[in-house]
């Protein structure tokens, strides 16, 4: 396949979703063309991402940079990446972030644009918040968007504790909703960042900032 510009149509995604789940060897343009069609189909995204877990070891990191060097929106493959070491043992991240950098040596950073594009109405909320609420996973790359696009974990899979969101942000979030509620719970501060952090970051932060009422999981948090 060549990478193109071109939009998937829904029968393109069906394709390259039984390509990616088939188990079989995938060719680098494939990977890079599918790669750019996640700006279209998040789905898309969950099934090339556990594809890259599965095989980025068996790929050249030179012949997948000069594919991407020929593809009009390489930064794609860097976020992927950044999903897929969420996924990955630690003992593994580092040999996957030298493959990573190999891929993308040398690529300049996009112009702040949405990473999903024709998903959300224009000027919406949603769309607002994918500039206002951007996860520093897609800012990296210069793109904006607040949506993960990791697949459903499975028990033979590392558990994640995930936090991308910067401290600054956090409290000024959690510091709102304090000032708004009497008292909350830790679901209460964790539904601010849903899927984005975890319940021992929750917890410490609203250690520090607010005084804690019982010992269980459902303890109430007030303002200090």
């Amino acid at each position: 396949m060549k990478v193109d510009l071109r939009i998937p149509q829904q029968n393109d995604l069906v394709v390259a979703y039984n390509i990616l789940q088939s188990g079989n060897v995938v060719s680098i343009s494939d990977l890079v063309q599918y790669s750019m069609w996640t700006r279209f189909d998040p789905r898309l995204g969950e099934i090339l991402i556990r594809h890259l877990q599965r095989c980025w070891s068996k790929m050249n990191p030179l012949e997948v940079h000069k594919v991407l060097k020929d593809a009009p929106m390489p930064l794609c493959w860097g976020i992927l990446c950044d999903h897929v070491l969420f996924l990955l043992p630690k003992g593994t991240q580092l040999g996957f972030k030298n493959w990573r950098n190999c891929c993308l040596s040398d690529f300049k950073k996009s112009s702040s644009e949405n990473y999903f594009l024709g998903l959300y109405s224009f000027a919406g909320k949603k769309q607002r918040n994918e500039a206002f609420d951007s996860l520093p996973l897609y800012k990296k790359w210069g793109y904006l968007s607040c949506e993960l696009m990791l697949p459903n974990q499975d028990s033979s899979q590392p558990k994640r504790h995930l936090t991308l969101i910067p401290k600054g942000e956090r409290i000024r979030k959690l510091k709102k909703i304090l000032n708004s509620k009497k008292e909350i719970t830790v679901h209460d501060y964790l539904e601010l960042f849903p899927g984005k952090l975890s319940r021992r970051v929750a917890e410490m932060d609203l250690k520090l900032y607010s005084i804690k009422n019982g010992n269980t999981r459902s303890a109430i948090y007030r303002k200090k």
